[in-house]
């Protein structure tokens, strides 16, 4: 199997999450998920972005189950978000913290230090216009994933999808958008029903996703492993319908992975000298 390194643009993130009148506190966020999935494929995942004072936790769950963040501390909380799901696995997700920006320059810093196979850059909630990954696209030799949910999110109709390529991958979910996106933004436009399957659009047309094979109670996560694994069977060689059906099946199984590792669960106390990983 091919060893690739992955980078992550995006802040860890707490995660308070509701359903069925149940709730349950985890970290959370792009990095933790397709980080933890990247590993499972035999990559090396590193992660950048935002950190505040309560996401530092989350930090350190990171870096144990394998992936290690290259900074960045800010004053902040940092992204607490509350995820409620309906009925039908619907989503509804709301920021309790104060969203900071995607600092570029650090950013930037971290890719040139390192040679990365794979990007994935997913803002949560409007901390990039399209520039940063636009720019990270056109200039470094990496397949190059972008989570749309972010900037649907935080800009709503404010944002204006961009003409221009900002990436090899786009995926949004039905959560974020109630239709698929057809401004050319990526070379492969994914977009994903959760338990219903979903589409892919490429140059050579469109394809249909297959259902996850098995569900599960709790999807927060779900697309950030469905992305990072897409991408990196593109890496791969793989053409984009067997990427798609290989990040179908081993979403769910990933997912249960994670939730029973002993790392993904909060140290209550928290070791000082753990936490200084920046």
């Amino acid at each position: 199997m091919t060893i690739c390194r992955v980078l992550i643009v995006s802040p860890p993130t707490v995660d308070v999450v509701e359903i069925g009148g149940s709730i349950v506190r985890r970290p959370g966020g792009p990095a933790l998920y397709a980080g933890y999935a990247a590993g499972k494929l035999g990559c090396r995942a590193y992660a950048v972005g935002p950190v505040g004072y309560t996401t530092l936790d989350t930090a350190v769950v990171e870096r144990r189950l394998g992936v290690e963040r290259l900074g960045y501390r800010v004053v902040g909380e940092g992204y607490v978000y509350r995820h409620k799901y309906k009925a039908g696995g619907k989503r509804v997700s709301t920021l309790l913290g104060r969203p900071e920006p995607l600092d570029p320059a650090r950013v930037l810093r971290v890719l040139s230090a390192g040679a990365y196979n794979v990007v994935l850059v997913s803002p949560l909630h409007g901390e990039d216009d399209g520039g940063l990954a636009s720019y990270i696209h056109n200039n470094f030799n990496a397949i190059t994933a972008v989570d749309l949910q972010g900037y649907y999110r935080g800009y709503a109709s404010l944002w204006t999808p961009p003409t221009a390529r900002i990436g090899s991958l786009a995926h949004i979910s039905s959560d974020d958008a109630s239709d698929p996106p057809r401004e050319p933004m990526a070379n492969i436009i994914v977009y994903t029903r959760g338990e219903a399957g979903g589409e892919v659009f490429s140059p050579s047309g469109s394809l249909t996703i297959p259902p996850p094979p098995k569900l599960v109670e709790d999807p927060t996560g779900a697309g950030d492993i469905f992305t990072i694994v897409f991408a990196i069977m593109l890496f791969r060689g793989a053409p984009p319908g067997p990427a798609a059906e290989a990040a179908a099946t081993m979403t769910p199984e990933i997912l249960e992975s994670i939730r029973s590792d002993e790392g993904f669960q909060y140290s209550v106390p928290q070791s000082s000298s753990e936490a200084l990983w920046i």
